[in-house]
């Protein structure tokens, strides 16, 4: 859609395949600074829901630079159990994925709502 194009930036979205309009993350970047690689799924994560972006960048000194986009689910203790779960099985997923993201001796910048 134009109204979610902004000349000199490229933007990537995700949004919930479930139900229209509920969920979702956008990442802009400047042009500059192009991604070489966009993945809206990962192993081990739950991402149905268009909660989870993430675009590789190479730095000047040839580094990687993963900028993760995640919208955590909203839920506590006291919730329905079951959206506690899918909360918890998200975060970890996410800590999973830094870590491999880490020994792979990539940068991480995370961003987004992590409801905590």
């Amino acid at each position: 859609s134009e109204i979610a194009k902004c000349n000199g930036y490229y933007s990537f979205f995700n949004y919930s395949q479930e139900k229209k309009g509920y969920s979702g993350v956008a990442t802009y970047v400047k042009t500059k600074y192009c991604p070489f690689k966009v993945d809206l799924h990962v192993d081990g994560i739950t991402n149905n829901e268009g909660r989870l972006l993430i675009t590789f960048h190479k730095t000047c000194a040839d580094d990687v630079v993963a900028v993760i986009n995640a919208y955590v689910p909203c839920a506590y203790q006291s919730d329905d159990p079951t959206k506690y779960s899918q909360k918890i099985d998200f975060i970890t997923g996410l800590k999973d994925l830094i870590t491999k993201l880490i020994h792979e001796k990539i940068v991480i910048i995370l961003a987004g709502d992590l409801n905590v």
